[in-house]
C-alpha cells in the first residue's frame, strides 16, 4: 500500500523533525509513504487543485504565513477529497472548538512530537483507517432485472423514499433498487464501518461529511437532520473512526 502523506506547517524545523519520524517509522510490510512538505496552506490548495492525491495531512491551525488558519483549510481540504485524513497539530488548545468544525481524523500536539508513543498511536490508525479505504467493498443490488456493483467506498448516503432506495455515488450518480433500509444497513455494518444511520431516511457515509454537530450533518451540500433516537449510535460510531 502507498500512502501519500503532506506536512504544512510555517514551522520549517517542525516539517524536519516530523518527516524524520515519519520516514524512521517501521510502518510494516508492503508499505510505502511519500512526503510532501507546505509552508503555506494556500500553496497546499494549490498544488492540490493541480493534482496532487494525498492520503494524510498533518496541519498546523496556526499558520503565520496565511490569512486564515488551518482549520478553515481542513474544510476546504475536505470538500476537495473528503477521503483525506486530517491530523492537526498545534501548541494552542484554543483552537479546539474550530478543529470540531472541520471533521479531523486526529490531533497531535506540538508538545509531544518527540513521544514515540504518541505519534505510533496516530500511525497506527491512519494505517487502519487506509487499509479500509483503499480495499474494495463491494454492494451488490438488482434494478430493473439487472445486476449492480458499486464500491462502499463510492457511495455517499442512501436515501429511503416508501420502500424504494436511492444510492447517491460521489461521482452524481443515482441508482434505484427496492428494499428496506435496515436490510441494506445490517448488511453493511458487517463489512464497512464508516456508514452511520441518522434517522429513518438516511443512511450516511461518514467520510463525506463536510460537519457534523448533535443535531445535524451536511453531506453533498444537504443538511440532514439526526433523530434523537440515533444520538446514541452516532456517538457510538464516531468513537470507532477516532
Amino acid at each position: 500500500m502507498n500512502i501519500r502523506i503532506a506536512i504544512c506547517d510555517d514551522d520549517t524545523y517542525f516539517i524536519e523533525n516530523l518527516c524524520e519520524k515519519l520516514n524512521n517509522y517501521t510502518w510494516g510490510n508492503n508499505i510505502n509513504i511519500s512526503i510532501h512538505k507546505f509552508v503555506s496552506g494556500n500553496e497546499l490548495i494549490k498544488h492540490i487543485k493541480e493534482g496532487l492525491s494525498l492520503d494524510v495531512l498533518f496541519l498546523d491551525i496556526d499558520l503565520k504565513n496565511d490569512d486564515v488558519i488551518g482549520t478553515e483549510f481542513g474544510v476546504q481540504l475536505k470538500k476537495l477529497n473528503p477521503q483525506l485524513l486530517i491530523v492537526y497539530t498545534t501548541f494552542f488548545d484554543k483552537y479546539l472548538l474550530d478543529i470540531a468544525k472541520s471533521e479531523p481524523f486526529d490531533f497531535l500536539p506540538k508538545s509531544s512530537i518527540d513521544s514515540t508513543k504518541e505519534l505510533s498511536i496516530i500511525i497506527d490508525k491512519v494505517v487502519r483507517r487506509l487499509h479500509y479505504l483503499k480495499e474494495k467493498y463491494i454492494f451488490h443490488f438488482k434494478s430493473n432485472g439487472n445486476t449492480f456493483a458499486i464500491d462502499l467506498k463510492n457511495i455517499m448516503y442512501f436515501e429511503s423514499k416508501h420502500r424504494v432506495i436511492i444510492i447517491h455515488t460521489s461521482n452524481g450518480n443515482t441508482y434505484q433498487f427496492y428494499d428496506k433500509l435496515d436490510n441494506v444497513e445490517k448488511f453493511i455494518e458487517e463489512r464497512y464501518p464508516f456508514f452511520v444511520r441518522i434517522n429513518k431516511s438516511y443512511y450516511v457515509n461518514f467520510n463525506y461529511v463536510i460537519y457534523y454537530n448533535l443535531s445535524h450533518v451536511e453531506i453533498d451540500g444537504m443538511i440532514l437532520n439526526i433523530s434523537p433516537q440515533y444520538k446514541t449510535n452516532l456517538m457510538e460510531k464516531l468513537s470507532l473512526f477516532s
